[in-house]
C-alpha cells in the first residue's frame, strides 16, 4: 500500500470504522495527493463528529510516520484507490487482515481535478468582488492579492462556521455586533452573506476603540452603500446596543477583549457567539509552575498551556451560562497560529449547575482567576 501511495497513479486512501474492542481516535482518515505551490504533498484529513483537521506532508519520511499512526489507530477498514486498481483491507474479529482487490473505482484525472478544485465561496463573484476590492483584499480585477490570501482564507472559513449555525430562515431580521471589529473584514463579509446571499434584513454594528479605524470603516461601508452597517467608537465594555443582538462576533480581539466580547454577548442574551481569540497573556502569570513543574518549567509549554486553559475556561463558563459550546479549528495553522474558534449557541437563561461545577473545578485546580469569570460573576459561575 505505501509504495502505491508515492506513485503517480495514487488517488486516495481511506481508513474508517473501529475494530471490535477498540476505540478509534477519529471516525475517518482520508489521505490524498494535492499540489501546493507546484509541489506534490500528501494531505491527511482527520475527521470526527465536530471537526476535520488537515495536515500536508511533502517528505516521504513524514507521511510514512503519519500513516503508521493511522494503521495503529484502531481502524477496521482500509481502502486504497489508484488508477491501477483498488485494494480493500478489513480487519477481522481475530485481528487478521482480509484483503481483496478490484478494478479502479475512480479515474486518476477526475480525482486530480477534484483534489485541486478551489472550494466554492459562500459569496458568489457578483457579491464577493465589490466587497473584496473595497476592503483591499482583492485588486481592481477582483482577484485576491497574494499578500492577502491568508486574510481571505480566514474570513471564508469564519463565514462557513457561522453559516453552519444559522437558522434556515430569519423573518424578523438579524442583528449583529462585531466586538473589536478592526478593519471590518469580517463585519462587512457577514453583512454581505446575510443580506445578499441569504436575503435577510440585517443590521450590523462594528465596535472599536480606535477612532482612525472607525472612521476608515465608516468610509468603506459608505463606499459600498450599506446603510445598515454602522461603526461605533467605544470600548467593548462600555458599548450599549440599541436592540438585543442575535449574534456577537469577535475575530482576534486581543487578550481579555475576547472575554469582554463573550461576557457582553451573554449579558445581552445573544443567540449565537463566535470568538477567535488572539494574544492571551492573562493566565500565564497566574498559573504556578511549582504545582505543575514538569509541564510549566519550559516557557513555551507554559504559554501554550495558559492559552489552552484560557479557552477551556471560556468554553466552560459559556456552558455554565446556558450555551451549548464547542471549540474548533477554523483554519489550518499555516494560515494563522491563532486558529481556534469558540462557538456558542444559547440554549437557556439559567446557569447549569453541572456546568458551573465543571468550571469551578477547572478554575480551582489551576488556581486561576480568569477575566471571563469576573465579568460574568455570581449570576453564572459563582
Amino acid at each position: 500500500m505505501t509504495d502505491s501511495m508515492q506513485s503517480e497513479v495514487f488517488v486516495q486512501f481511506v481508513a474508517s470504522g473501529a475494530q471490535r474492542g477498540r476505540d478509534a481516535r477519529w471516525k475517518k482518515v482520508t489521505v490524498r495527493p494535492v499540489e501546493i505551490r507546484h509541489e506534490r504533498h500528501l494531505q491527511f484529513i482527520y475527521l470526527d463528529d465536530r471537526k476535520d483537521i488537515r495536515r500536508n506532508f511533502s517528505t516521504e519520511s513524514a507521511w510514512r510516520d503519519a500513516l503508521r499512526e493511522v494503521f495503529d489507530g484502531g481502524f477496521a477498514n482500509f481502502h486504497l484507490q489508484s488508477d491501477a486498481g483498488d485494494i480493500h483491507v478489513r480487519i477481522g474479529k481475530r485481528g487478521r487482515p482480509l484483503v481483496s482487490r478490484g478494478r479502479p473505482s475512480t479515474k486518476l484525472e477526475q480525482a486530480r481535478l477534484a483534489h485541486n478544485r478551489a472550494r466554492a465561496s459562500l459569496l458568489p463573484p457578483a457579491v464577493a468582488k465589490p466587497y473584496l476590492r473595497t476592503v483591499g483584499i482583492a485588486d481592481e480585477s477582483g482577484d485576491v492579492k497574494p499578500t492577502m490570501r491568508a486574510k481571505y482564507r480566514q474570513v471564508e472559513a469564519f463565514l462557513r462556521l457561522i453559516d453552519q449555525k444559522l437558522p434556515s430562515a430569519c423573518p424578523g431580521g438579524m442583528r449583529v455586533v462585531d466586538c473589536g471589529c478592526g478593519s471590518a473584514y469580517l463585519t462587512l463579509a457577514v453583512y454581505a452573506m446575510l443580506t445578499q446571499v441569504k436575503g435577510w434584513k440585517t443590521s450590523i454594528v462594528g465596535v472599536d476603540r480606535e477612532r482612525d479605524r472607525v472612521e476608515k470603516c465608516r468610509a468603506l461601508a459608505g463606499e459600498l452603500g450599506w446603510d445598515d452597517v454602522r461603526f461605533i467608537e467605544s470600548t467593548i465594555g462600555e458599548f450599549v446596543p440599541e436592540a438585543q443582538p442575535d449574534m456577537v462576533l469577535a475575530l482576534h480581539a486581543c487578550d481579555t477583549a475576547t472575554d469582554e466580547a463573550l461576557a457582553r454577548g451573554v449579558r445581552w442574551e445573544a443567540g449565537l457567539l463566535f470568538a477567535a481569540p488572539c494574544c492571551q497573556q492573562e493566565l500565564s502569570g497566574q498559573i504556578d509552575a511549582d504545582d505543575h513543574n514538569a509541564l510549566l518549567r519550559h516557557g513555551i509549554l507554559k504559554q501554550r498551556t495558559a492559552d489552552l486553559l484560557t479557552d477551556a475556561l471560556r468554553a466552560a463558563a459559556l456552558e455554565a451560562a446556558g450555551y451549548r459550546t464547542d471549540v474548533v479549528e477554523f483554519v489550518t495553522s499555516d494560515v494563522t497560529s491563532k486558529n481556534l474558534l469558540i462557538r456558542a449557541e444559547r440554549k437557556g437563561s439559567r446557569p447549569r449547575s453541572e456546568a458551573v461545577e465543571q468550571y469551578r473545578v477547572l478554575r480551582d485546580c489551576w488556581r486561576a482567576d480568569p477575566s471571563i469569570g469576573r465579568l460574568l460573576g455570581g449570576d453564572f459561575v459563582d
